[in-house]
């Protein structure tokens, strides 16, 4: 059938369950960025949302050994290990190793990307000796071993790689060997690594708001900035409130094209009968509760204006973006879901 890449972008990955069936695994050789088909199976990829793919990617999949199961050593073995630990390296430098990989020369000495390495040299800003072929393939193999720059090479070829069978094959090392990333989506759905987040809570906030919706888009955004290899707390922040803010505007104040999350709260309170709340708590006034939730994400965004007190902060730290974020996931779901409506 000849060499079919399997895309991202086209989000192919195998019909029924999330993971390739074994008849199917074993159908395709893996070359570089690529994969060829050399059998034929009962079975034919289709496309379906990647997404599908990283929410389970194996997730649990990690196990005590036998040998350790009800013993004190169990609990420190489930810890999620940082960087790149001895027992992960060769398999993961094999990985990088193959991703740059292009073929062989007639004479059977192996060919790399070269346009691809010096592309990550420049972005990188990790300098690369050229003095022959696997010269620079070689010093990338050794900058593996860094903790720090092991993580920002990986994710750099985990953004450019574009086969779904090897982004799960290094899923799978990655889960296998405790590490504490994972595969996920950045906010224009591409592959990044990812701090991994119970999938219980990562599967709570990204389906607090519709697929392809502008909450949607905020919340990636905002997760990404978290939980990527590039965190950046004040981007996560603005990120949560301006999805907080695109999904409750239609509820709140549609008529307001400027409408802000501000604007939004003094709404609430000015008409406080105008919505209802699904939630009927005795002795509590429910939506006095959700503007407080509001206002918590609101007031507590320290790095929103300047300001010439010396004692403010300049950025919000990552502690507090992250709460932000979960905060802002939740009150996104209440608005996209009904949980807050206007009273009919």
């Amino acid at each position: 059938m000849g060499t079919k890449p399997l895309l991202v972008e086209e989000r192919i990955v195998a019909e029924g369950d999330w993971r390739v069936p074994h008849e199917i695994r074993h159908g395709w050789t893996l070359r570089g960025n690529g994969a060829s088909f050399h059998s034929c199976h009962p079975y034919d990829l289709s496309l379906v949302a990647i997404q599908r793919v990283i929410r389970h990617a194996y997730d649990g999949l990690m196990r005590r050994p036998r040998l350790l199961r009800g013993t004190p050593e169990a609990a420190s073995w489930d810890g999620l290990v940082e960087g790149m630990p001895n027992w992960l390296y060769s398999s993961v430098s094999i990985w990088v190793y193959e991703h740059f990989l292009t073929g062989t020369d007639p004479f059977g000495n192996y060919q790399f990307d070269v346009i691809a390495l010096r592309q990550l040299e420049r972005e990188l800003r990790m300098p690369l000796p050229w003095g022959y072929t696997s010269a620079p393939i070689d010093q990338v193999m050794s900058n593996l071993i860094d903790p720090t720059m092991s993580i920002n090479i990986l994710d750099w070829c985990v953004g450019r790689t574009r086969n779904f069978l090897r982004l799960e094959q290094l899923e799978v090392m990655l889960s296998e060997a405790g590490s504490a990333w994972t595969i996920g989506l950045d906010a224009s759905d591409l592959p990044e690594l990812q701090r991994r987040v119970d999938s219980t809570v990562k599967e709570l906030a990204k389906s607090s708001a519709e697929a392809g919706s502008r909450p949607a888009a905020h919340l990636a955004a905002a997760w990404s900035a978290q939980y990527g290899t590039h965190q950046d707390p004040t981007t996560v922040y603005r990120e949560s409130v301006k999805a907080v803010e695109a999904a409750a505007h239609l509820v709140i104040s549609p008529n307001n094209s400027s409408a802000t999350l501000g604007t939004m709260i003094a709404d609430l309170r000015n008409a406080p009968g105008k919505w209802t709340v699904q939630l009927k708590p005795d002795g509590v006034d429910a939506q006095e509760q959700i503007m407080g939730m509001m206002q918590l994400l609101w007031k507590a965004q320290l790095d929103r204006h300047g300001t010439a007190d010396e004692g403010a902060p300049l950025s919000v730290t990552r502690g507090e973006s992250e709460a932000a974020l979960h905060l802002a996931a939740t009150l996104v779901h209440l608005f996209t879901s009904g949980g807050i409506q206007l009273s009919k």
